[in-house]
């Protein structure tokens, strides 16, 4: 006879977790986490390069895949769904950086004209006679 209790959850497949977990077993969620965490942290880490975003991008892929478990359709293993969800958030944290990344110039002369201002625009601001720079109204 077959029990519904996921006492030995260790010994269930992925497919059997994941129906207990929609049912509302979370050990049966903390199982897939175990079973799946390496994975996870490796192509997060291979994708930025960068452990401390790879636990970032790891923890907010388990916390997406528990939140739309209902979501998966079981058309796929779980890993893979887990996997896609894994690469997704790691390229998000790449393009979010990408975003806010400035190049800044390696030292106070590079890129600019010797003797000349620039404005935050970086459009030079013009001089005015004396050879300070005009103050403009406008």
């Amino acid at each position: 006879m077959k029990t519904s209790c996921m006492t030995s959850t260790s010994k269930n497949s992925d497919e059997a977790l994941v129906a207990a977990t929609k049912l509302g077993d979370t050990l049966a969620f903390e199982e897939l986490v175990l079973r799946h965490k390496q994975r996870v942290f490796a192509v997060a880490q291979r994708i930025t390069n960068n452990r401390e975003d790879a636990e970032d991008v790891a923890q907010e892929s388990f916390h997406k895949a528990f939140l739309h478990l209902d979501a998966f359709q079981e058309k796929s293993r779980f890993s893979t769904w887990l996997t896609r969800i894994a690469m997704n958030e790691a390229f998000m944290l790449l393009r979010r950086r990408r975003g806010f990344l400035e190049v800044l110039p390696e030292s106070p002369d590079d890129g600019v004209e010797s003797g000349s201002e620039h404005s935050l625009t970086g459009t030079p601001i013009p001089k005015s006679p004396a050879g300070g720079a005009s103050v403009r109204n406008s």
